[in-house]
This record gives C-alpha cells, structure tokens and sequence, in this order.
C-alpha cells in the first residue's frame, strides 16, 4: 500500500495499527507469520508491505475475507487522517 509522503508523520501508527488488527483477525492464521513493515520511499508514495495467512473459514470464501481486511486496512488509514497515495502526473 502506498501513502502520501505528506502522511509520514502517521505511518508509524498506521503500521503498529494494521499489525494489531491482524493479530486479532480470527481469519488471520496466527500460527504463520504476519508481517507489516514500512519498505520504501517510493518515486511518489511511502510503500507498506502487508503479509498476513488467512485460515480456512467455513463458509466464508477467501475474497470475502480478503476484502473485509483491506477495508479495515483503509478505515485504520483515513483514522489516522492519511490517505492512499494516488498517481500523480508530471506536466
């Protein structure tokens, strides 16, 4: 995921954040890695890497559990009064 260099003040808690809410995901496999790590000012973002196992759920298909963490993972975000970085373009 990619911020705003603007929101560099944030994306401490936003790591320490999104890890915490991976640590208590019952859909998380919690007997394998999980890993949020702050990796790289890109050209135009400030790259995070997200690592997390996802468990068999049942019922729940995996897109459904993919989609309710990355949109726990943006709400953790515009929380913290950052946003995902968007492409820019140079004139």
């Amino acid at each position: 995921i990619g911020l705003r260099y603007r929101d560099i003040k944030a994306i401490k808690s936003i790591i320490d954040k999104i890890k915490l809410m991976l640590l208590y995901h019952s859909a998380v496999d919690h007997q394998l890695n999980t890993d949020v790590f702050f990796t790289n000012f890109g050209p135009s973002t400030l790259d995070i890497e997200i690592s997390a196992y996802i468990s068999k759920m049942g019922d729940i298909s995996f897109p459904v559990v993919r989609q309710e963490l990355l949109l726990k993972i943006a709400n953790i975000i515009m929380e913290e009064g950052a946003e995902i970085a968007t492409p820019t373009n140079i004139v």
